[in-house]
């Protein structure tokens, strides 16, 4: 009898790397659509009119959530500097769930925290096998460099 999907037969270290990399994928794609409208606002000038949670100035924490938003998670997309892209995320979601959305209902920050889980997995795991960051440590590794430093 035959398997109906062909990732039941591949080895499990495979299937977990599959899964870090459609984690990544997924939750990178739909910060974008979030992330893509705050760049804008942030290029249209609208900097004054976004909120301040932690008392830095509204453009600067607009700024601070666009780059977040976009840079991280075309990072994260491509699985460069995964960890960092994470933990950046990770402490932008950490804002929004505990410091500005801290009187709000379950349903109001079930959203954020799904996100703020995600961004702690990938700080864990990394981009796994399937990531640039791979990439570019097996190429250092082969090349002497990573042996040096």
């Amino acid at each position: 009898m035959k398997a109906p999907c062909s990732l039941v037969l591949t080895p499990w270290v495979y299937q977990y790397h599959i899964g870090i990399l459609f984690l990544r994928v997924a939750v990178s794609i739909m910060m974008l659509t979030h992330g893509f409208p705050k760049m804008l606002m942030l290029w249209q000038g609208q900097g004054p009119a976004w909120m301040d949670p932690l008392g830095m100035g509204a453009t600067a924490s607009l700024f601070l959530c666009a780059f977040a938003e976009c840079v991280c998670s075309i990072t994260l997309l491509l699985g460069f500097l995964s960890r960092l892209s994470a933990l950046v995320l990770l402490f932008n979601f950490w804002v929004v769930v505990f410091v500005f959305d801290r009187d709000a209902t379950w349903a109001q920050v079930e959203l954020p925290l799904l996100y703020l889980v995600c961004y702690g997995t990938l700080l864990c795991t990394g981009g796994g096998a399937f990531s640039l960051d791979r990439l570019i440590s097996r190429k250092l590794r082969s090349t002497g460099e990573l042996a040096k430093s």
